[in-house]
């Protein structure tokens, strides 16, 4: 197993040289790689449940959301109706 010398990172005995910082690998172990650091715990990798992602609409009101998606809604339909009646000023 080759370590890096600056990181105490593993690496595969593959890797020409450590990807973080440069330095060229040894077989030895760093102080840091035998300090009681273990790899990434699996069970924390990947949360247990699904992932919940916070929204800035999550601090609304229902009736706050509503209001915003119809307000919306009017800007999307009063763009289109615009665009369309200057193209049919531009076609006459």
């Amino acid at each position: 197993m080759n370590y890096c010398p600056r990181c105490g990172v593993r690496l595969a005995d593959a890797e020409p040289r450590c990807p973080l910082c440069g330095a060229a690998p040894t077989e030895e172990a760093p102080p840091a790689a035998s300090a009681g650091l273990t790899d990434f715990p699996a069970e924390l990798a990947r949360p247990a449940g699904p992932v919940v992602r916070a929204t800035p609409l999550d601090g609304l009101k229902r009736s706050e959301r509503s209001r915003l998606a119809l307000e919306l809604l009017g800007l999307v339909f009063g763009i289109a109706l615009v665009t369309t009646l200057l193209d049919r000023k531009s076609v006459v």
